[in-house]
């Protein structure tokens, strides 16, 4: 089995389909880039992958994992969210919260998990001590990650800085970071080159590169068949909700 199998995804709406019989494999460490007009079904794929919404008929595993079967029972909310961590998205916007410094933006939905296991953990251990080292002993693992994960993407100097400090590049990055690291097994990347000047879009193929170099299993969906040529392993191009064609690509 591969890393990553797509199986009979279909999505229709009003008995109209979106996305219709998609299959597709991919190994680990593999890039994917999923190219066609708009309108073709590429982010309404890219939101079912992600189970941001759900098929209405397939099956999706990863890693030897069933993270999606229409043939299941319907999953809980729970089961959802915690399949859902498996997927990282970067959205073309990238919706990082302007309050937030790059550090809390990263770190949010990790701390959110970790305040769980703090009220888990308060449940069973009645001593305030032992709990309050508990909770100062995960808020040092969230800022070791958090701070790894950002100079490894040249964010070290910016853990301080608001969304609004930031060059487009560096808010894409700290989307990517905050995508990272809750540990997906997939990043999924959302047009990351929409309407950029060249120099930006380079500056995007080298981070997708770097990431590739560490054997992080990525899709990517985009219009730019330029750019799908410089970081795909596979293409996949979509018309109309269908696959009309699918190649590796080889690099020179």
């Amino acid at each position: 089995m591969s890393y990553i199998e797509v199986s009979n995804f279909s999505k229709s709406i009003n008995n109209k389909f979106i996305i219709q019989d998609i299959n597709f494999k991919l190994e680990q460490g593999e890039v994917l880039v999923i190219l066609g007009k708009s309108g073709a079904g590429k982010t309404t794929l890219l939101r079912n992958i992600n189970l941001l919404d759900l098929p209405n008929s397939g099956r999706l595993d990863i890693d030897g994992e069933i993270v999606y079967n229409s043939n299941e029972p319907v999953i809980s909310n729970k089961e959802l969210q915690k399949r859902h961590k498996l997927i990282g998205l970067v959205f073309q916007s990238f919706n990082l919260f302007p309050q937030y410094t790059v550090l809390d933006n990263v770190t949010l939905a990790l701390k959110l998990n970790n305040k769980k296991k703090i009220a888990e953990y308060r449940r069973k251990i009645k001593n305030r001590k032992e709990v309050l080292d508990f909770s100062k002993k995960l808020e040092e693992e969230v800022f070791i990650k958090a701070s790894k994960i950002l100079n490894d993407l040249d964010l070290g100097d910016k853990l301080n800085s608001y969304p609004y400090q930031l060059s487009w590049g560096e808010q894409q990055r700290t989307a990517i970071a905050r995508a990272l690291i809750l540990n997906p097994k997939v990043l999924c990347f959302d047009e990351p080159t929409s309407a950029l000047d060249p120099s930006l879009t380079k500056e995007v193929i080298s981070v997708i590169n770097e990431l590739k170099n560490k054997k992080q299993t990525m899709i990517i969906i985009t219009h730019e068949i330029d750019f799908a040529m410089q970081v795909a392993d596979k293409i996949i191009v979509m018309d109309q909700g269908k696959i009309i064609e699918e190649k590796v690509n080889y690099h020179e």
